[in-house]
């Protein structure tokens, strides 16, 4: 089996694919899948529909050694001139056997190819909507790009990127018009509707969306060094009551490391734990990646008090472990530090809830960002989160915080109704923080995403408060609201049981603004809890 050193090479094994479904390929390798779309700049959305509908198959199921109709061979049938659309002359030839990794890998570059092309670089020109990039890239890949596979010379580029974007039916009709081969065999509208249906599910993953820039994703963990109870690491040291925190997580850990329902708990307390500096802050973050990934695996409990000793400068083994207090059968989260403003409305025990968007790793994860020291989405928007709670509370509000923890959307959606509406059977207003990221490193602004039909008056007082806090930020859509039917949270929007608003406050791909917030996060908090304390006690 050969391996091809010009390309990243992920251990043979890593994938699984055999006896596996299409859904359940993606179900099981998404992780893996959306690292390979976002090395080539690309994202899972617009890849995952072309590898739907181009997948090997043998009696139903993935098949890494299935040959395709003109010979090549592998999950994915790669071009046999691969090495002219990758610039790469070590690419494998197509009948070649390779690994399931690499063969994705390929294809993968095979992709970015044609999107940079000098050939097709009009159909990709002003194109960053997911959807139309996805469409355009599947009709290139299925020949509609292709002048030799229509007749009577009446090809027209123009007609046939309509046709890429167009309903199945319609597109059938503009290939036949053009002499398309096989328009008019209701092999044009069965194709497009895969690629629909594929892409469909991939936002029911809750994956991030195609059109953001793509990052780097890390889900390796730093090993601390060996845990010496004396070391006393560079930089300030936690104040005693985050020290004390750090020792109840241990505690627990200890306790109930082999316990897998304890999993969210220890998460959401750790969530709660003060991480005042950088220093901490980065500590804090390889923790909820080791709890994340980890939790439960015998051989990661020495690695995770290491990695509490690192945050808590060696002082973790101190005697006395105070017991954790469980409310509802969870681990309640250490309060955060009082906040005053006098301005704020006075609220009468409005039940209020927050939100916090993405799973902390794997599938539904956010973006990572590379300029503040908190790279992680989920992770920087905890801690804003415990910020308006606290806000909220100290104003007579009765504010509860939900984390995702699942990765399908669809399941994501209607776990987090039904813990609103147990919880909070009389909630007022939802929040779910987010921040924003786009290819374009000059992206900027902020915007309020709510359901057609509903949460407009949320958006309206979220918007209004932010613009009051920062006056000099640029308000995007209809003076920061944008109103949406489908994609982008709708289904969140859609199935939570009080007005919902998703906040995307900034670019966390602008170096300048996620710079700027991550040195105001108490205004912002500040900002967030005014706008729903004024539309819950309108």
């Amino acid at each position: 089996m050969k391996k091809h050193n010009s390309i990243k090479y992920i251990p043979e094994n890593k994938m699984q694919a055999s006896g596996l479904t299409k859904e359940e390929f993606l179900e099981t390798n998404a992780i893996e899948l959306d690292q390979m779309a976002r090395e080539q700049d690309l994202s899972l959305e617009i890849v995952w529909p072309i590898m739907y509908a181009e997948m090997g198959l043998t009696n139903g199921r993935a098949d890494p050694g299935f040959v395709h109709s003109e010979g090549e061979r592998g999950v994915l049938p790669l071009p046999s001139n691969l090495s002219r659309w990758t610039g790469d002359p070590k690419a494998p030839q197509s009948e070649d056997k390779i690994p399931l990794e690499d063969n994705i890998r390929w294809f993968m570059q095979y992709l970015k190819g044609i999107t940079t092309s000098s050939t097709y670089k009009t159909w990709f020109s002003g194109v960053s909507a997911s959807f139309p990039y996805m469409r355009r890239l599947a009709a290139i890949v299925h020949g509609w790009g292709y002048k030799g596979v229509y007749s009577g010379n009446k090809f027209s580029v123009k007609q046939a990127r309509e046709a890429a974007e167009a309903s199945p039916n319609e597109a059938d009709r503009i290939l036949k018009k053009m002499g398309y081969k096989n328009a008019g065999k209701k092999i044009v509208p069965g194709r497009l509707k895969n690629l629909d249906h594929a892409f469909d599910m991939v936002e029911d993953l809750g994956l991030k969306s195609p059109e953001l820039p793509a990052s780097e994703l890390s889900t390796k963990t730093r090993t601390s060094p060996p845990f010496n109870k004396n070391r006393k690491a560079e930089g300030e040291t936690p104040d005693e009551k985050t020290v004390k925190s750090i020792q109840q997580l241990v505690g627990l850990a200890w306790t109930d490391w082999d316990e897998p329902e304890m999993k969210l708990p220890g998460l959401e307390f750790l969530n709660g734990i003060k991480a005042a500096t950088a220093a901490q802050k980065e500590s804090k973050a390889e923790v909820q990646q080791l709890v994340a990934n980890s939790w439960g695996q015998s051989e990661k409990l020495d690695e995770f008090s290491n990695l509490l000793a690192a945050w808590a400068k060696g002082d973790i083994h101190a005697t006395g472990f105070d017991s954790i207090a469980v409310v509802d059968g969870k681990s309640a989260p250490p309060s955060g530090p009082a906040i005053v403003n006098s301005n704020l409305p006075r609220a009468n025990g409005e039940q209020i809830a927050i939100c916090v968007g993405h799973t902390l790793s794997g599938k539904g994860s956010g973006y990572m960002n590379k300029f503040v020291s908190v790279k992680n989405e989920q992770i920087w928007n905890n801690e804003i989160a415990n910020l308006v709670r606290d806000i909220l509370e100290q104003q007579g509000a009765a504010a509860e915080i939900y984390f995702r923890t699942i990765g399908s959307y669809s399941k994501f959606t209607a776990d987090s109704a039904s813990q609103i509406r147990q919880r909070q059977p009389q909630c007022k207003a939802a929040i779910e923080l987010h921040y924003n990221a786009y290819k374009d490193p000059k992206s900027n602004g902020c915007e309020f995403i709510c359901f057609s039909t509903s949460g407009g008056r949320l958006a309206r007082a979220l918007a209004n408060s932010f613009k009051e806090h920062f006056p000099e930020q640029r308000m995007r859509q209809d003076r920061g609201i944008l109103k949406l039917s489908s994609g982008r949270g709708t289904g969140w929007l859609k199935r939570v049981p009080p007005p919902a608003v998703i906040a995307e406050p900034f670019f966390a791909s602008n170096a300048k603004e996620i710079r700027f917030f991550d040195k105001k996060k108490v205004e912002l908090a500040e900002a967030y809890a005014e706008g729903l304390l004024k539309f819950a006690l309108r």
